[in-house]
């Protein structure tokens, strides 16, 4: 009887094993369609190198496959090139998720997440990705989501400017949605809908109408402002400031925005003025949105460079002070602030921040601000 080398064993050992692979990590789909896929006013998109572009399609693919169970997409590497690749794969996954503020389900709900399979041998490293099961009503809520921001653009004039379009979706965002100080209270952790664009546009997991929390109501003015045709990406970072009535000091969120001279940092949820749930003075909030201050206390961090967001001084201008009978209401919000871009804790694995802040450019825009 012929012998069998001792490499022609190790081969037919690699065939099995990837043959197992094949038939037990998942239904993989091997056609390259997925590369197909083009993004406009996608930030980190335009920005990863064509191999990581081609990831990102990977994952976009298994979104537009969702609904298709065992759907997954297999990735064949080297090793080597594996033990360097495989925190990029991560990283640009988040890339894509964080560029498309619609796909909500994604992180924003714990069932759906993504789910990587693989095996490592003494030649190449085999991965499956796919998508793990969602809510029952996922996709009723995305039509629920699509149906509110429809509603919301209808009152946008798309005809205008790209500054005057964005002027508009702003101002008529923090009209809308209502700052969420039950999430607020809640841990950082836990996966709410208040911290997604659905909960900006519909309602948060409690069913409340247009509730949100600062990374809710960032993700809610990139998706419009992305369906207006505007550039515009989610930035992750710390925020102080020397007034006591703004929520979310600490970890928080804002945008950076595209416009024809350059980028704009633009916080939403601090140029929002929502009374807290025990304040009862409603006739004061009312009352103050006829004050000449209260238009620059709404827009005091709006079309920021990066520089003035990193250390923004008080506009004394903006305090509101209001008279109602013997009573005398007074609101100073707009004191010295910061807002710096997050960077990877020191030992962090994965570096997911420095990565997604290596792509966002500083903000150097002056021509659309407001004084």
């Amino acid at each position: 009887m012929k012998k069998i080398g001792a490499f022609s064993t190790g081969f037919i050992i690699v065939v099995c094993i990837a043959a197992f692979l094949y038939f037990h990590i998942g239904k993989a789909a091997s056609d390259t369609s997925y590369l197909s896929y083009e993004f406009e006013n996608c930030l980190y998109f335009d920005s990863l190198s064509t191999e990581d572009k081609d990831i990102y399609r990977m994952f976009y693919d298994l979104v537009m496959h969702k609904d298709e169970k065992g759907y997954a997409r297999r990735v064949t590497l080297g090793r080597f090139v594996y033990a360097a690749k495989k925190d990029d794969y991560l990283n640009v996954y988040h890339a894509m998720v964080q560029d498309h503020p619609e796909f909500f389900f994604l992180d924003g709900i714990e069932e759906r997440s993504l789910e990587v399979r693989g095996i490592e041998t003494g030649f190449f490293s085999v991965l499956s990705f796919r998508l793990g099961p969602g809510r029952a009503d996922e996709n009723e809520m995305i039509a629920k989501f699509e149906r509110a921001a429809d509603d919301f653009l209808k009152c946008i004039d798309l005809t205008k400017t790209d500054p005057e379009i964005e002027l508009q979706i702003h101002d008529k965002l923090i009209d809308t949605v209502m700052y969420d100080y039950d999430l607020e209270k809640k841990d950082l952790e836990e996966c709410d809908l208040g911290h997604t664009a659905y909960g900006a546009l519909v309602a948060d997991s409690n069913g409340l109408r247009n509730r949100a929390v600062c990374d809710g109501y960032a993700k809610a003015f990139q998706y419009l402002l992305q369906r207006a045709g505007i550039c515009a990406a989610y930035v992750s970072g710390e925020a102080t400031c020397e007034s006591t009535s703004l929520s979310e000091q600490g970890s928080h969120a804002w945008n950076i925005v595209g416009l024809d001279d350059g980028w704009y940092e633009v916080d939403c949820c601090w140029d929002d003025i929502n009374p807290p749930p025990d304040d009862a003075d409603d006739v004061f909030y009312s009352a103050i949105k006829y004050e000449p201050q209260y238009y620059k206390a709404t827009h005091h961090w709006y079309n920021r460079t990066t520089q003035q967001m990193k250390d923004l001084p008080a506009d004394n201008g903006a305090a509101i002070r209001v008279q109602q009978g013997s009573t005398f209401y007074e609101l100073d919000r707009c004191k010295r602030s910061t807002h710096v871009r997050k960077k990877s804790a020191d030992g962090e694995e994965t570096g997911l921040y420095d990565f997604m802040n290596m792509y966002l450019p500083e903000a150097d825009g002056v021509k659309y601000r407001i004084e």
